[in-house]
């Protein structure tokens, strides 16, 4: 039988809670991307349509899987969260801008700044102190003991 690690409390790891919102949210972005990108795709561009749509399809489960990791301080979720954050900065740079350093327009702008805030809200969560420690909790004990 299968055990799995119990779930943390999030009101003791609100930057975890954060994290893992963050991580639902932009799962259910990929999500929807894709769903959208299958209903735009016309028979002529298929495969291109039908690849888009499959790997924002499992980025998004991934996401769904990852914040389940963050919500129970499974150490091991760190390392996927931040690179899928770190991921959508230059996505995010690619939305306000075009190809030529020249502003796109507003609407555009408007999702750039939204992933980026997102991808850094998650980042500086899953950094900062205390969830470093809700992560590693063997690890702080012992910094704490090893004091003078």
């Amino acid at each position: 039988m299968l055990h799995s690690a119990p779930i943390s409390d999030s009101s003791r790891h609100p930057t975890l809670a954060i994290a893992a919102t963050v991580c639902v949210i932009l799962g259910l972005a990929a999500v929807g991307f894709g769903i959208f990108e299958i209903s735009q795709t016309r028979l002529s561009r298929v495969a291109v349509g039908g690849g888009t749509a499959i790997v924002m399809l499992a980025y998004g489960v991934a996401m769904f899987a990852v914040a389940r990791g963050i919500a129970r301080a499974n150490r091991y979720a760190r390392g996927p969260a931040m690179a899928m954050g770190l991921i959508l900065l230059p996505v995010a740079w690619s939305f306000s801008t075009l190809g030529d350093g020249a502003a796109a327009e507003p609407r555009s702008i408007l999702v750039g700044v939204a992933l980026a805030v997102l991808a850094l809200t998650m980042a500086v969560c899953l950094v900062l102190p205390s969830s470093t420690r809700a992560f590693f909790p063997d690890s702080a004990s012992e910094a704490e003991t090893e004091l003078p």
